[in-house]
């Protein structure tokens, strides 16, 4: 399984919702799965701690510093242990191994953060974050936040991040009342990778980092299906071909339900709707030429499984978390590519039947060098799964756009 579930979390704090103004090109992206981790890091070499020397006990001896091949483990409490044996809801994750880093307060409802410092600076970092319960841990790179999940009691997650840029160091910050928790087989990545992304949410940052585009705005294209029926498996455009599984694909000149047009003065849109309640589509774009830049609306893309929905946008290696709208709400999402893409995968919430894509605004060519800035994951991260809370998002349109496809 290439993606596991992401449950990923966020606190409804003023710190929190900040980073929701942080929508620049993102220098690093999360991926929750060991092979899909593995399949992007490049010069991986991995620390499983199975060489290195005991140190403390169940009920003692943490240390503020322990150093391993590859990295330093700082933590911010004298708490750092490695042991050899499972201790209350840790363990080792090493096939055949039995060794693993604690990080042990020895003080009941007092929890520490662990710095991991890397010499030499790495591109990648993967780990088991096992036992780090109780409420939303983080790990912090280059000054952003990324939430990350509780584990369950004794549960282990992996956990990866793939960076454009190498980085020296990086902090991983449990439950603040979470006094024990551990990592294991700790994979690090010293080789760029060969394939960048560069993630934005809003318009504007997207269109100034893809450079010159064209925008698919389906205002020339023949409508297609209409709001009761009429799907089909896969409809072709002067730019692109949308297709979905099942049969959901119709191109509509008027409102309806929760979907819509977004271009200024336009009608026409994209819409995936399967005519059958409660069963979503996953809706792919395949462009006629491959895009080193794709920026889009959705409209409706709804969180309707408050357990277990989601909303991706997916790319070879990566699924992007996207920040669920409100009933009849926009978001965007934008990627500028390295080497371009061939095409793109939309996945709403399961149970959503009916959701919408508008002004595809495609580039190709070298986009210009982006200017890293703080602002990955945090948007869709900070919001998603936390039941009863719903942030709306305004998407700010441009004073002008770039011109539609002839």
């Amino acid at each position: 399984m290439n993606r596991p579930r992401l449950h990923l979390l966020a606190a409804a704090s003023a710190a929190a919702l900040g980073l929701l103004g942080a929508t620049a090109a993102s220098g690093a992206n999360l991926v929750f799965s060991e092979s899909a981790f593995l399949a992007e890091a490049q010069g991986v070499v991995l620390e499983d701690f199975e060489d290195e020397p005991t140190s403390g006990t169940p009920d003692a001896g943490g240390v503020s510093q322990l150093a391993f091949d590859g990295f330093t483990a700082n933590t911010s409490l004298p708490a750092a242990k490695l042991f050899d044996a499972p201790l209350a809801g840790s363990a080792n994750t090493t096939p055949g191994g039995s060794k693993y880093l604690g990080i042990d307060t020895d003080v009941g409802g007092v929890g520490a953060s662990a710095t991991l410092i890397f010499d030499p600076p790495v591109y990648a970092v993967g780990f088991q974050l096992i036992d780090a319960e109780l409420e939303t841990s983080a790990i912090t790179l280059d000054g952003v936040v990324y939430p990350i999940a509780a584990t369950s009691a004794g549960g282990h997650d992996y956990i990866g991040i793939l960076s454009n840029s190498a980085f020296a160091t990086l902090t991983i910050t449990p439950s603040s009342a979470d006094s024990f928790w551990s990592l294991d087989d700790v994979s690090m990545g010293l080789d760029p990778s060969p394939q960048r992304f560069d993630v934005f949410f809003d318009e504007a940052s997207y269109l100034a980092a893809a450079g010159a585009v064209v925008v698919e705005d389906f205002e020339d294209e023949p409508t297609s299906g209409t709001p009761d029926g009429g799907a089909l498996s896969s409809v072709d455009f002067s730019s692109l071909t949308a297709s979905s599984a099942p049969a959901a694909v119709k191109l509509l000149d008027a409102p309806t339900a929760n979907v819509y047009n977004t271009t200024p003065g336009g009608a026409k849109y994209l819409v995936f709707d399967t005519d059958i309640g409660n069963t979503g589509s996953v809706g792919v774009l395949t462009f006629a030429e491959p895009a080193s830049g794709v920026g889009l609306v959705l409209v409706d893309v709804e969180r309707i499984d408050l357990v277990a929905g989601e909303v991706t946008v997916s790319v070879p290696g990566f699924a992007y978390p996207i920040l669920p709208t409100a009933p009849g709400g926009e978001t965007y999402f934008g990627v500028v590519a390295d080497p371009p893409l061939a095409s793109l995968e939309i996945s709403p919430d399961s149970f959503d039947s009916l959701w919408s894509v508008d002004d595809v605004a495609i580039a190709s060519g070298a986009p210009p060098v982006p200017t890293l800035s703080p602002g990955p994951l945090a948007l869709a991260l900070l919001t998603i799964a936390l039941g009863g809370f719903t942030l709306l998002w305004t998407r700010t349109r441009p004073s002008s756009r770039p011109g539609p496809l002839g």
